[in-house]
């Protein structure tokens, strides 16, 4: 008689159902109707953007080719007692419910003790990633993570924030973990929920190799695959990915202002991967940069996020990032209008620098509270001893050669770095300059007029104060 009735009411079902094919497809894998393998091929579907409409006729059709009645009445059992479901489907009230015999009580989850099927339990088996700082809440602290399972990630919010440990433990060890009796409440932002109930434990690794469905497998996506979301305002950066990408340039480095209105160190490279013979390239900007990485070679790079800017990819690195060096891919084509570097050879002989005074979070300090014991950071809010305040130096160089006179803009890192041990700590910005004029005849490697490393030509130096050093020939 199930069978009948969804058949009968193919149409109508689709036309409900169309509304949100997401709601449905969670329901219909947490009570089973489907098998892992069939809910990931159908949500693979909803993910490359088939039509709403298109995915819901693959469910219906799933489903009825099981031909199995009890299956069939428990789906539209499903559809008929949850009120989460009806709410957001209302044309679901239309349907003549009356021929369809209840097969399952109104609601299944363990949670649910009024007959309200919108709180349930969920179970995870997964890796972790993506473990954020303890916040704050109204009522509350937490923390959210991601569980990545063979072909999905979840993301959800953790209320025993004493847990935070064995969750970053588990995230750095690439440790499968096994997460139970997690809270399922589709009308939160978070609507997955580890509380006080819910318990954390770690799988052997040789339980989890030997379990088909947990077993792992490189999450790595190409960069072709992103260009689904072109022009997708939805911001896919929230959702954090993996690459493995060549290094083909370093295009910039420096210091710059972010959304938190933070003044932190970065590199700026252009990377590419190759998938069937094409390459495709993109912008990794490489914040806090930790890692060494050198042109030519292939990383894996976890964790990044980014989006598309005019019509050009940009992928930032995040706090969760690790760059790791893995085997050749390949040797990626060099785009036809890449601007090469260059060197140019002359004495500095003149200058227009400028310095910014950072806390040790980055914030940029006013100038009148770097006098004192203690120096305030309003942004933080908190104060430091002056000791811990950053200073950074940036500006232009003029440079003369035998035929020409150059500008170049200079960042704070390439200056400590041709001035050695005379550069470190919180050296005044007028002492730089005079360093600087100070050095012999330089070689300055270029890109888009920014300068990516000085090299001195010869190796004893005058400095400032008449004392001599020894500077190193700098390549980075």
């Amino acid at each position: 008689m199930a069978q009948t009735f969804m058949r009968e009411n193919k149409c109508l079902l689709i036309e409900a159902l169309s509304l949100d094919p997401s709601l449905i497809l969670q329901y219909v894998q947490e009570h089973k109707l489907v098998t892992d393998r069939e809910y990931d091929q159908i949500y693979g579907l909803l993910k490359l953007s088939q039509t709403k409409e298109g995915v819901v006729i693959d469910l219906i059709d799933l489903l009825r080719r099981k031909g199995d009645e009890k299956i069939t009445a428990r789906f539209l059992d499903l559809l008929q007692n949850t009120p989460n479901i009806i709410d957001h489907m209302p044309k679901l009230r239309t349907l003549g419910w009356a021929g369809v015999p209840p097969e399952v009580p109104q609601c299944t989850s363990p949670e649910s003790k009024t007959g309200n099927c919108k709180t349930r339990k969920m179970d995870f088996f997964g890796y972790i990633h993506n473990v954020s700082e303890i916040r704050r809440g109204k009522n509350k602290q937490y923390f959210t993570a991601v569980v990545m399972e063979e072909n999905n990630r979840w993301t959800f919010i953790v209320f025993p924030i004493q847990l935070r440990g064995r969750f970053v433990n588990a995230e750095r060890t690439r440790t499968p973990v096994k997460l139970e009796n997690l809270m399922f409440r589709p009308d939160y932002k978070f609507n997955r929920i580890f509380n006080e109930r819910s318990t954390f434990s770690i799988l052997k690794n040789s339980l989890f190799e030997n379990n088909s469905d947990l077993k792992p497998k490189d999450t790595s996506l190409n960069l072709a695959s992103l260009e689904v979301y072109k022009g997708n305002k939805e911001n896919w950066g929230i959702n954090k990915v993996n690459i493995i990408v060549q290094v083909i340039q370093k295009l910039q480095e420096g210091h710059c202002k972010t959304k938190a209105q933070k003044c932190i160190p970065m590199k700026k490279y252009l990377v590419g991967d190759i998938v069937a013979n094409v390459t495709t390239h993109a912008d990794l900007v490489v914040w806090c940069p930790k890692y060494t990485t050198e042109t030519g070679k292939w990383y894996r790079v976890t964790n990044v996020s980014g989006g598309w800017y005019n019509d050009q990819l940009i992928l930032n690195t995040t706090q969760q990032s690790a760059i790791v060096n893995v085997p050749s891919g390949g040797e990626c084509n060099v785009p036809p209008d890449m601007i090469q570097r260059h060197d140019f050879n002359g004495k500095i002989i003149g200058h227009w620098l400028s310095e910014i005074h950072t806390c040790p979070q980055g914030h940029p300090l006013e100038r009148e509270s770097l006098s004192g014991k203690r120096v305030t950071c309003k942004m933080c809010p908190m104060a430091y001893i002056p000791s811990t305040v950053k200073t950074i130096i940036t500006g232009k160089l003029s440079i003369q050669s035998e035929v020409d006179l150059r500008e170049f803009s200079v960042g704070d890192s390439v200056i400590r770095k041709v001035l050695g041990r005379q550069g470190e700590g919180s050296m005044p910005v007028n002492k730089v300059e005079d360093a600087l004029v100070g050095l012999p005849p330089v070689t300055v490697t270029v890109l888009n007029d920014n300068v990516l490393s000085i090299t001195a030509l010869t190796e004893g130096v005058a400095t400032h104060n008449s004392s001599s050093m020894v500077v190193r020939q700098l390549r980075f």
